[in-house]
């Protein structure tokens, strides 16, 4: 069933029928891209990208690797001008984060965490500013197949009347995003939901998944594993071959232990090493071969690989990195790096905009309940996301280069405490800390600081001069 579903899926901009030998023309695409990508093309593709992430292992790990190195963790810090309102302000974000989810069962970073995977996955995901009962303000993630409008034109009644929908798309003449609709008929204005997505057409609506360029190529894959095991299963069941006169079974030492067992013949026989040893008649070309299976081939493997490498260019994700970083080396393995790199940056954007949707609203909505104040300056939205340390495959190296470039005033402490992950100005707090620490503890044991710390590379300061 799921066989024949790829098949009638085909590719999404190419003809289904193409003969080999002599090829039809290329369909027109000369449409919109909504009308290019109608609803029911548009939900193939998501069960497309749901089947494969189900079932295709290297997909599934891909995609959980670009969600784990883009996320986890992911932090807000409050960068404008009303310090004491920020540690606050994050303080307030830190426990909501905590039960922001309407459903109660993620935290912040897993809220972004599935909304990248969706995004990956799906093509898109919806994000729901709700509130529960006691107005208390909540978070709720509205999957792709939710996301849908029955009939596809003008919407002639309601408050989005005269409105154009397409795909659950409500649009105004400008085809901005104004609201959307539901599977179940519900309609709701884009100040309340937000449709995330990667944009890959300037008249996008919805997101498409990276895996609908490669779904037929990683089912044939899936398919050739799954013929290839069968034929392996089939040579290991015969572990050897015997070749007779008779082309047959010998029965004769069958009937020779009954008839002893049966007492009727006075006759020994003697099995040596347990019927390893076996006895031919010369000249007779009798002989026992071991089967031996070279599957599956070299040519096959690379074969698979070459189809792999290229599913993978569509995840935008590096083949050598995440399946086979062994044949790799040298400057080569810091290219790959460099790659997956810049994907995690390109994720992190979008999460990022997804954060400050989702946080904006949050502390809007505690400013109205009288949880946190309004900051004198105004400003309670200029928030920086600290996101996971950057990826490296040297880590001395890297960080000897940091420290040149440091030196050489090429970079600063924020850069540099944010490849580790670590937000600079909390990072730098916490050194100031520690010196009024140190300093007041040898104060009080009446000993020279520098003998209990390194402060400068050339060794301790002579507290002489």
């Amino acid at each position: 069933m799921i066989k024949n579903f790829f098949k009638k899926l085909g590719y999404l901009f190419d003809h289904t029928n193409v003969n080999h030998r002599f090829r039809n023309p290329i369909r027109s695409l000369t449409q919109d891209t909504p009308a290019m990508i109608p609803t029911g093309t548009h939900q193939q593709l998501i069960s497309a990208g749901r089947w494969l992430f189900g079932n295709f292992a290297p997909v599934r790990g891909a995609l959980l690797e670009q969600a784990t190195y883009s996320v986890q963790p992911f932090v807000p810090q409050y960068v404008g001008p009303d310090k004491e309102w920020g540690v606050e302000a994050e303080a307030w974000l830190n426990d909501w984060h905590k039960v922001m989810d309407i459903q109660g069962k993620a935290d912040f970073e897993e809220l972004l965490y599935l909304a990248l995977i969706g995004i990956k996955r799906d093509g898109d995901i919806g994000v729901l500013l709700t509130e529960t009962r006691g107005k208390y303000p909540a978070i709720q993630m509205v999957p792709a197949h939710r996301i849908g409008s029955r009939t596809n034109g003008v919407i002639e009644k309601g408050a989005f009347k005269g409105r154009q929908i397409t795909n659950g798309v409500i649009s105004n003449a400008n085809g901005r995003a104004i609201g959307y609709e539901l599977t179940n008929g519900r309609r709701i204005s884009a100040t309340d939901l937000s449709l995330c997505f990667f944009p890959e057409w300037s008249d996008q609506n919805r997101g498409l998944t990276p895996l609908a360029g490669v779904v037929a190529d990683l089912q044939d894959v899936k398919e050739l594993r799954q013929y290839e095991l069968t034929a392996q299963k089939a040579q290991a069941s015969i572990s050897l071959i015997e070749h007779n006169e008779n082309g047959m079974a010998d029965d004769s030492e069958a009937f020779i232990e009954q008839t002893i067992e049966s007492n009727a013949l006075d006759t020994t026989v003697e099995t040596l090493e347990g019927g390893a040893i076996r006895y031919f008649r010369a000249g007779s070309g009798a002989k026992i071969e071991t089967v031996e299976s070279n599957r599956p081939s070299k040519n096959a493997q690379e074969f698979e690989a070459t189809i792999m490498r290229a599913a993978f260019q569509a995840l935008e994700w590096p083949f050598d990195f995440s399946l086979d970083p062994s044949k790799i080396g040298g400057a080569v393995v810091r290219l790959v790096a460099a790659k997956a790199q810049r994907t995690i940056e390109k994720n992190q954007r979008l999460v990022r905009k997804l954060a400050r949707r989702i946080d904006g609203y949050g502390i809007a909505k505690a400013i109205k309940l009288g949880l946190l104040p309004m900051p004198k300056s105004g400003d309670w939205y200029s928030w920086h996301y600290q996101g996971p340390r950057r990826l490296t495959v040297d880590a001395g190296r890297d960080a000897n280069a940091a420290r040149e470039d440091y030196k050489l005033g090429l970079t600063t402490l924020q850069e540099l405490y944010a490849e580790r992950g670590l937000y600079w100005e909390d990072e730098l707090q916490k050194r100031i800390n520690e010196q009024r620490v140190l300093l007041d503890a040898a104060k009080q044991a009446g000993i020279d600081p520098n003998r209990v710390q390194l402060l400068t590379p050339n060794g301790l300061q002579n507290s002489n001069e």
